[in-house]
């Protein structure tokens, strides 16, 4: 249920201010809408990395850019809740319905991020094994003598059979990944619900 307007009005006048200023509800939503954007770019650096990380980027750079990403999630994080605090501090019911959206919010975040780190294993894990398949070529020997010709044919036999379980692999990786992709659509649903919910404080 979206809070009302009267409610919106009461919790303004509590906090001083009855414009979108610094100090009202709509300056705290302001500030929330900033720290997602920031979040926003992170991701895309953090994502910017891993794909350089896929096509032969260094181990270490790829730990710089977590480290640098997650200290920056970690700092957003630790804005809201201090605006959460401030908000909480106020009491009532409006205060209250706005806290319980930007909670959601946070824990939504949270369950992204752990996923997003899950995912770069898993879509790593796939690329490796997409890759393994291929490099998996049989072969029997051209000029075998008569006595090891089948010897060549059973080899040949057993790397069909490793490059059939390695694309069972793949294909079964594949599947994890496009489920955890579905997972991760679930998640950014309940952010966007989150922000549309805290976002309607700025409406007079």
């Amino acid at each position: 249920t979206r809070t009302t307007r009267r409610g919106i009005l009461a919790l303004r006048a509590k906090m001083g201010s009855d414009d979108a200023g610094e100090g009202g509800p709509p300056g705290e939503v302001a500030q929330i809408m900033s720290i997602q954007e920031d979040r926003a770019r992170t991701y895309d650096q953090f994502e910017q990395g891993f794909r350089a990380h896929l096509v032969g980027g260094s181990d270490e750079d790829y730990e710089a850019v977590c480290k640098e990403s997650t200290t920056q999630f970690a700092t957003a994080s630790v804005k809201i809740v201090e605006i959460e605090k401030k908000l909480q501090a106020l009491g009532g019911a409006s205060a209250g319905g706005l806290c319980g959206w930007i909670r959601k919010l946070q824990e939504a975040e949270k369950a992204k991020l752990y996923l997003t780190v899950g995912l770069h294993v898993e879509r790593k894990r796939a690329a490796q094994l997409g890759a393994g398949s291929d490099t998996l070529k049989p072969s029997a020997p051209r000029d075998a003598e008569p006595e090891s010709v089948g010897e060549g044919v059973d080899v040949a036999a057993d790397v069909n059979a490793l490059r059939g379980d390695s694309r069972e692999l793949a294909d079964l990786q594949a599947d994890k990944v496009r489920w955890m992709q579905s997972e991760m659509g679930t998640i950014i649903e309940s952010i966007n619900e989150a922000l549309d919910e805290i976002r309607y404080w700025e409406l007079d």
